[in-house]
């Protein structure tokens, strides 16, 4: 992953409501374009911050109770497993993903994601998806994230 300052811009919403059916199967024609079904949690820091226990720099992120940039990536994992019914003949499997911070995530907060798949494409094993993400907080971007995640096996040709 990537962790960028600065000032991208985050993911405008469209304005309509999440895509329907929910949750999709893995198919293509079914994926471009979809928007997600949005979902909310709370960070939690006692509990959400272990993962920085290991990493060089965390103490930076425990000492300010604020929500590790990793930790805040897990929100498009979260929201893609949630919207794409992998049972139903795909796998899942997370290939990448780049985090903008726009704002300190503090103890406590209720975040707040949403996002859509922005392209498909194929290498010669499995199919990708590109999804955009947005995380807010009371109503603020948070943080935006490109997520590259494998959907299924790439097509067989004859």
């Amino acid at each position: 992953g990537t962790l960028r300052p600065g000032p991208s811009a985050p993911l405008v919403p469209t304005g309509r409501p999440a895509s329907e059916p929910f949750p999709v199967p893995p198919r293509a024609a079914l994926l471009l374009g979809y928007d997600l079904h949005p979902i909310e949690f709370e960070f939690v820091a006692a509990r959400d911050l272990s993962l920085t226990e290991r990493l060089e720099h965390g103490e930076f992120w425990r000492a300010r109770n604020w929500a590790h940039p990793a930790w805040i990536a897990s929100a498009a994992n979260a929201i893609v497993r949630h919207n794409v019914d992998f049972e139903d003949g795909g796998y899942w499997m997370h290939a990448g993903v780049g985090v903008d911070l726009h704002q300190p995530v503090a103890d406590g907060a209720d975040l707040m994601v949403q996002g859509r798949v922005v392209e498909l494409f194929e290498r010669s094993v499995h199919r990708f998806m590109i999804c955009d993400v947005l995380v807010t907080v009371g109503g603020a971007p948070a943080a935006s994230i490109r997520s590259t995640s494998v959907y299924g096996a790439a097509s067989v040709s004859p």
